[in-house]
């Protein structure tokens, strides 16, 4: 089965969209089966002009998209900046797909509004982008494994917003701001599912030299870990350390054997003895259970100074209400 993908990194949305359907247009044709597009934050505002392009060159059957924090394309995944990617191809038949979920009137259940009372085939997979905020996905799954068990649900949630409201989904050309919009894919299409876990990336890109399957053995040539913790220890400023310290965390593991065994238990790491984990019982792995907690002294005022000053602020409150009260007559 035919399938094209494509990404741009334009900061003008017009031009960004124009290049990813030409390319996807130049290798396999319109009237793909799918279409999906995401975008990021800076072309979020014009998802309902990016559907609409891509409705109006490549004419899909069912196309998806939604604004997400950060996109995948060919070779580069975009992060914190513009980016506009297009996934399309031919997998046979297909039903589009909008949902919202709504609590049931005993409150212990769900209602989903949408779910076709029919399908014309047996399903290989429902393709699905939610919203997190107004579309529970655990009791979704839940209700799926109940209702259509077998049933395999790929995709994710939107991730561009902050708060409820602004998310932006779409099939076709209409875009919403929350529940869930999809597609079930019929028979014929070949679907293989695995988890994608999402992490801010550090350092700089190396080509993969050595791999199998999912396996990377070699990065520039190589070993993968060697090359991680040498870009760990080359480009992880305290900024970054304080967010993402898995790095540290494998320079640190090159060192278990030696300096890293002397670090206090207040630190960021530490090492524990096996014979203390294996005491609790049942390997208890968590990490406060290990860690060593420095309580700073904290000095208060006593509480009849604190009284006395809220007093002396409330009669300065209140001398100013009387001069206000004065002013306005």
């Amino acid at each position: 089965m035919p399938f094209a993908a494509a990404m741009s990194e334009h900061p003008l949305t017009a031009h960004a969209v124009g290049e990813v359907t030409g390319a996807v247009l130049e290798r396999i044709g319109d009237r793909p089966d799918f279409a999906t597009v995401f975008v990021t934050p800076p072309h979020a505002g014009a998802l309902e002009d990016v559907m609409r392009t891509v409705e109006e060159v490549l004419h899909p059957l069912v196309s998806v998209g939604c604004a997400a924090e950060s996109v995948l394309g060919p070779h580069r995944e975009v992060e914190q900046g513009a980016a506009v990617t297009l996934f399309a191809g031919h997998v046979g038949p297909l039903v589009p797909l909008e949902l919202d979920a709504v609590p049931s009137e005993s409150g212990d259940g769900l209602v989903l509004r949408g779910w076709p009372a029919t399908i014309p085939f047996n399903p290989e997979a429902l393709v699905l982008v939610g919203d997190p905020y107004s579309f529970p996905a655990e009791s979704f799954l839940n209700w799926v494994d109940t209702n259509h068990p077998g049933l395999r649900v790929v995709g994710g949630m939107a991730s561009a917003a902050r708060g409820p409201g602004g998310n932006r989904l779409a099939l076709g050309t209409r875009v919403r701001t929350g529940g869930a919009v999809g597609a079930f894919l019929g028979p014929g299409a070949e679907v293989a599912t695995l988890v994608s876990q999402g992490c801010r990336p550090f350092g700089d890109p190396l080509v993969v030299t050595k791999a199998e399957h999912n396996f990377l053995y070699e990065l520039a040539g190589r070993p993968a870990l060697e090359q991680v913790v040498a870009q760990a220890r080359d480009s992880l400023s305290e900024e970054e350390h304080a967010k993402n310290n898995l790095p540290d965390a494998l320079m640190r593991w090159e060192e278990r054997n030696g300096a890293e065994k002397e670090r206090p238990r207040t630190a960021q790491s530490f090492c524990v003895p096996k014979a203390e984990i294996a005491a609790t019982g049942g390997y208890d792995l968590s990490l406060n259970r290990y860690r060593e907690v420095e309580h700073e002294e904290q000095n208060h005022a006593a509480p009849a100074e604190i009284i006395r000053d809220l007093r002396v602020l409330e009669g300065e409150i209140s001398n100013g209400l009387g001069r206000l009260e004065e002013m306005l007559g």
